[in-house]
């Protein structure tokens, strides 16, 4: 239970300075024109990622919290 979200943590601080580096360096961009006619960015991806870890993180946190009071009690 300690160990989970010190791992969500870490994971989101990777997606974030992975993202600042990406937005630094301009690496890993689709320019337009393509064929879809739209931007799309590893910045965007990355930023996008780490939000929905968090939610992921939280959601995943209060399962195994249900799970362990219906093992061990209240």
């Amino acid at each position: 239970m300690v160990l989970y979200p010190f791992g969500g943590f870490t994971e989101f601080t990777i997606y974030i300075s992975a993202a600042n580096m990406f937005s630094e360096l301009g690496m890993y961009q689709m320019k337009l024109p393509n064929m879809l006619n739209f931007s799309i960015t590893l910045l965007t991806v990355l930023r996008v990622q780490a939000v929905v870890l968090l939610g992921a993180v939280t959601s995943l946190m209060r399962y195994l919290w249900k799970m362990r009071q219906r093992k061990y009690g209240k």
